[in-house]
């Protein structure tokens, strides 16, 4: 999200602008008055002094060997203008293409955020990090910074939110030393062009023998007045004293608790709230869920920046229950209908137009003689939806049983079902057989049927990967969701084997793409959801509601979750954007925001 801000503060608006608007407005003249006595980084405005590369356009200044012919032309043809041109300074040189050096310049900055630096001086941080990272920015070098009190493998890049709360919160209870000093510049210092030291007088002291750049920040202890004083010093020139009145305290609780805009997802808008299950179409154009009265609510998977999406709601005719949906040409809801006792019956297939409307009559599957199925609460499921010779033939799965649906009957297969996915016009299946044999079953769209046995015996909790565009899914099983070990393993046996969970609970499995293959658990709290690889763990989601429901996209290596308010929540391994939840690069949460119901 960004702030629009005026233009006075158009250097510092790439920084300023990712902060909520009131906050950004109340500390800009704090940044304003910071950067003037900074200043520029050292020979920013030096003219370029690579070697010549060709020619770069045209400019009003250079030497008369570069004149344009054009303005010789003047000279002969209209002498009186020649000379007016020149005295206007309004003559047409060629300007030089220069080859500038490929080694960017760098600065290096260190915090100290011991007890001296408490309150205030800390919202002097916060606008010296703006002010380093602009005029990097503005000179094309690169921001180096750290705190003090931190070991040197800590160092930070550049200016964001993960950034800025990182310096926010990195407040300690010990001074920093002069042995902090060292070894960041031990580290760090022969590679700066420049370093700057923010903090207490304490190290200020121990940098003045080695004329380092440093702002001295402390909180005025005047009578009746609120402010922080700043002494600016840099070798070779005199000292600068700015003082800095503190904003009113609920902005300056908010600019250091966290300035940033709150970009949890929204609610829905004039919408229905999801509350249970969440699926990807196979196409993975789009996302299915329900609603409080068991609505099937169908969004549309934004590509591209993040934007609103419009819901389609089906409402279940009396008696029926939504226990999946699909898209193939069109949107697909089925439906279960019971008899007196709560057992299925039958399953009902509606084909529903762009507005979530009954497309034609609906297609019924009866089921063989009583299965004793029970009618499911919160059970939902892709559709899938496999084609031969114009037809269609449709497979899901039921409280552990998968079904095909095909010539008004439901017939359902004789292995108990713990897992399945589609890819590649195929539905995959992991089964318990008769003898208890764990078998990994793949049916083609031609009915064509392979089986392939796994070690071990018994039922598991199991989750399949995204895997249409691959040649193997990848599968995660172990005894319970939420008790290690779990085993990652595909088709070709390749297995890896993770011993802790952390206490959290598996919810999913990703596919080794442009990610480690590895395991989605939710935290123990349910407000947190961890990436688990060969290669550590990282967090991919926090939201302030428990998360109940996370799903993988048949078609492009993401994951979609659901949390308790009804927000719905997407990241991408294939964007190129960085998450605001501290991702690493490569990754991003999305957000859907529902704007309408259309029915």
């Amino acid at each position: 999200m960004t702030t629009l801000l005026p233009a006075p503060l158009k250097p510092w608006a790439a920084q300023l602008s990712q902060l909520q608007r009131d906050l950004a407005l109340a500390l800009a003249p704090w940044v304003q008055r910071l950067s003037l006595g900074i200043g520029p980084l050292a020979d920013a405005e030096s003219l370029p002094t690579g070697a010549p590369d060709g020619l770069d356009g045209v400019s009003r200044k250079g030497p008369y060997e570069r004149l344009l012919t054009t303005e010789w032309l003047y000279a002969e043809v209209a002498p009186e203008e020649f000379l007016r041109r020149a005295a206007q300074a309004e003559h047409l040189f060629t300007r030089l293409a220069l080859r500038e050096p490929h080694q960017s310049r760098q600065s290096l900055a260190l915090f100290d955020t011991g007890p001296t630096q408490l309150g205030g001086p800390r919202l002097v941080h916060l606008a010296a990090l703006i002010v380093f990272a602009s005029r990097c920015e503005a000179r094309g070098a690169s921001l180096s910074w750290g705190v003090l009190q931190a070991p040197p493998r800590s160092r930070q890049e550049g200016f964001g939110k993960n950034q800025a709360l990182t310096l926010l919160k990195s407040r300690t209870t010990r001074d920093a030393a002069e042995a902090d000093l060292e070894a960041w510049l031990l580290e760090h210092g022969p590679a700066a062009d420049e370093v700057w030291l923010v903090g207490g007088p304490r190290v200020m002291q121990a940098s003045a023998a080695r004329r380092l750049q440093h702002l001295e920040v402390h909180e005025s202890d005047a009578v009746g007045r609120r402010c922080v004083e700043v002494q600016l010093r840099r070798p070779g020139r005199p000292r600068l004293g700015l003082t800095f009145d503190l904003p009113d305290a609920s902005i300056g609780a908010a600019l250091l608790r966290n300035p940033f805009p709150d970009e949890k997802p929204a609610r829905p808008v004039g919408g229905l709230r999801p509350t249970s299950g969440l699926a990807f179409s196979a196409s993975g154009n789009r996302l299915f869920t329900r609603g409080p009265h068991g609505e099937l609510i169908s969004v549309t998977v934004p590509y591209g920046a993040p934007g609103s999406v419009k819901q389609v709601v089906f409402q279940p005719p009396p008696g029926e229950r939504v226990v999946a949906a699909g898209f193939s040409r069109e949107l697909l809801a089925v439906t279960a209908q019971a008899d007196a006792k709560g057992n299925v019956l039958r399953l009902v297939v509606y084909p529903l137009t762009k507005r979530g409307e009954r497309k034609g009559p609906p297609q019924r599957f009866e089921l063989p003689g009583p299965t004793g199925l029970p009618l499911p609460n919160e059970a939902f499921t892709s559709l899938a939806v496999l084609s031969t010779g114009g037809e269609r033939r449709y497979v899901l799965v039921l409280l552990g049983r998968a079904f095909t649906l095909a010539h008004g009957r439901a017939i359902e297969g004789r292995d108990r079902v713990l897992a399945h996915t589609q890819f590649n016009d195929r539905v995959v299946h992991l089964c318990v057989d008769e003898q208890g044999r764990r078998v990994v079953r793949t049916t083609h769209h031609t009915n064509h049927e392979e089986r392939t046995m796994l070690d071990g015996l018994g039922e598991v909790e199991a989750f399949f990967a995204a895997g249409r565009r691959y040649p193997l899914p990848m599968l995660g099983f172990g005894a319970r969701a939420d008790v290690a070990p779990w085993t990652l393993v595909d088709v070709s046996r390749k297995s890896i084997v993770f011993d802790d969970l952390r206490g959290g609970r598996v919810m999913g499995v990703t596919h080794p793409t442009l990610w480690p293959p590895g395991l989605l658990v939710r935290s123990a709290d349910g407000t947190k959801l961890y990436h688990f690889s060969e290669k550590g763990s990282t967090t991919l989601v926090e939201s302030e509601h428990t998360i109940v429901a996370v799903t993988g996209d048949f078609e492009r290596p993401r994951s979609a979750w659901l949390d308790a308010s009804g927000a719905i929540g997407l990241f991408d391994v294939e964007t190129p954007h960085r998450s605001w939840l501290g991702l690493p690069d490569g990754h991003a949460r999305r957000l859907m925001h529902f704007t309408e119901v259309r029915r």
